[in-house]
């Protein structure tokens, strides 16, 4: 089936949820990073769209999406992806996240295995926060809630593209700390909360038995690629593509190997 770019609205969960869909095949649900957008997913909506029915959605909270009573919880979070799938219909469906998309993914596997026909982990882990690391987390939504969203919005872009990415794509710069400052201040730190208090999903992946995808950029030093490889290393059917020259968020820096891999991947369920 194939379906129009324009910005829709879906109600789960009494949530308002904005998405786009586009393309033909098996369906291919994506989700976004934190904090972004379902924007982020522009290269791989109109790449994809000849071999599978790609569909973006912006989280509650973030994009055009409604916000939540303040669960912001993984848990959460899966549940409503999985009440916005099934209102659009879809029994079995290719999940698809980077980062904290990938997180909730995780979290989505552990709760709807019997829902998953693929799995796709891009720049994510499956370890929980180290205690440095949530520390870091909960300083940041203290700042937040002080000072608001500029100071995140300045110095998130640079943490997740290449510094060579940085200086030859300032566009792609600019556009990631717009994205970051039209956010809304509950949802990212609600999700902050959210993924610092997140549980270890390493015991989550033996029992993931569908095709399982992993990407990570080689250069990505939020999720690097040994979180990349220790994850297949315990996925019974997983396979890692690394993309060089890309950063944490490879399917905007690489978006045509991104591309490329996702295809290959998606190819499968074709047949």
């Amino acid at each position: 089936m194939s379906s129009t770019l324009d910005i829709m609205h879906t109600t789960a969960r009494r949530l308002d949820l904005a998405y786009r869909a586009k393309g033909h095949g098996p369906t291919l649900v994506l989700l976004h990073a934190f904090p972004f957008n379902q924007d982020m997913w522009e290269p791989q909506l109109e790449g994809l769209s000849d071999v599978a029915h790609v569909i973006t959605l912006d989280l509650p909270g973030f994009g055009a999406s409604q916000t939540t009573d303040g669960d912001f919880s993984l848990d959460t979070m899966a549940e409503i992806v999985h009440d916005f799938v099934r209102h659009l219909g879809h029994e079995r469906v290719v999940l698809g996240g980077l980062s904290m998309g990938g997180y909730i993914a995780l979290a989505y596997a552990r709760k709807y295995p019997a829902h998953l026909q693929g799995l796709i982990l891009a720049d994510t882990r499956a370890n929980a926060d180290t205690p440095e690391a949530r520390k870091r987390r909960l300083e940041q939504i203290q700042e937040i809630n002080q000072f608001g969203l500029l100071g995140l919005s300045e110095s998130m872009p640079h943490k997740v593209l290449t510094p060579a990415t940085a200086v030859k794509r300032p566009a792609l710069l600019k556009e990631l700390g717009g994205h970051i400052a039209a956010s809304n201040v509950m949802a990212v730190t609600g999700a902050l909360e959210a993924m610092a208090n997140r549980p270890d999903a390493m015991d989550v992946l033996p029992g993931i038995h569908v095709p399982t995808l992993v990407i990570v950029g080689e250069g990505d030093e939020l999720t690097p690629p040994t979180a990349a490889q220790e994850m297949v290393d315990h996925l019974p059917n997983g396979k890692l593509v690394s993309l060089p020259g890309a950063g944490h968020m490879s399917n905007l820096e690489a978006p045509e190997a991104f591309n490329q891999a996702v295809a290959d991947f998606m190819r499968q369920f074709t047949r």
